[in-house]
């Protein structure tokens, strides 16, 4: 591409008057702006040199040799000023419109992302909505669907409202759990990461336990404590809830919301909650990816 606009601006040059009028790098100019802004700063400095010699030979004084005089070769020495700054600016040129590409991609993708979570955030509310309204009395229904918003809005705070794609799952507990005694919870794993499916089903059933904890568990109890350990066991992701230290537990006699958010579904594989008499224990497998 690069021969043929300079060998294309060359023949021009020469079927005008074959440079006698002077002013030998009038179409080269052009050209290599063109190349700066097109292909980059490097191949600008590449048409300068080319454009150069192809002056030299054609139509300086005398043609088809390299010799020249001194005003020519201030002009030359011009030219390749000029060109230089060409392709400096046509470097920065070109950067900037690629970053700005960037940019807009970015954008759109953000807001298609943004599209996506806030349609699941609404999916998710009316399904509390609809399942506190099987709730009695009154009073307890507007205190589980306001406990429960809370927690989905700490998944999603914490995932920067779809930005981002995973988060630190000791960070996402510490977030979720905030409101309650945190002094009486250990939270023991290593780092990991948890994926975008996953944030939202975790982060409202360690508040659902939490909340039961407060209620009739070892939170319960200034002595309670809560142990939430994590590992990557074969490519999933396990996470055990324990309670010790409270009040002897009873398994409830009918199903709750905790009994529905451990149901499997949206990332959670399996789960399995013991009533001990030293304290819950619930087992849980989550999808890695």
């Amino acid at each position: 591409m690069l021969v043929l606009t300079l060998s294309a601006a060359t023949l021009i040059r020469w079927y005008i008057d074959r440079g006698r009028s002077g002013a030998p790098f009038a179409l080269y100019y052009p050209l290599v702006i063109l190349v700066a802004v097109a292909f980059g700063g490097r191949w600008a400095v590449v048409a300068g040199a080319l454009s150069s010699f192809l002056s030299v030979v054609l139509f300086f004084d005398p043609a088809f040799t390299l010799r020249a005089s001194i005003p020519d070769l201030v002009i030359l020495g011009l030219y390749a000023f000029g060109c230089t700054l060409i392709a400096f600016f046509g470097h920065l040129l070109r950067a900037t419109m690629r970053e700005a590409d960037e940019n807009a991609a970015a954008l759109k993708s953000i807001n298609r992302e943004l599209h996506h979570r806030s349609r699941n955030v609404a999916t998710v509310v009316r399904a509390l909505l609809h399942r506190a309204r099987k709730s009695q009395p009154q009073s307890i229904q507007l205190d589980q669907f306001e406990a429960q918003l809370t927690a989905l809005f700490a998944a999603n705070e914490i995932l920067k409202f779809g930005m981002a794609k995973s988060c630190d799952l000791k960070a996402l507990a510490q977030a979720v759990l905030r409101p309650f005694p945190i002094q009486q919870i250990k939270l023991l794993g290593p780092a990991y990461e948890v994926q975008e499916q996953v944030v939202t089903r975790l982060a409202m059933i360690l508040h659902e336990l939490a909340t039961n904890a407060v209620k009739y568990g070892a939170l319960s109890d200034e002595g309670g404590q809560v142990a939430i350990t994590w590992a990557d066991k074969n490519g999933l992701l396990q996470i055990v809830w324990q309670e010790t230290g409270g009040p002897p537990v009873q398994q409830p006699s009918r199903e709750g919301l905790g009994s529905y958010l451990l149901r499997p579904g949206g990332g959670l594989k399996a789960a399995k909650a013991s009533y001990d008499p030293e304290g819950l224990t619930c087992h849980m497998v989550f999808a890695a990816q």
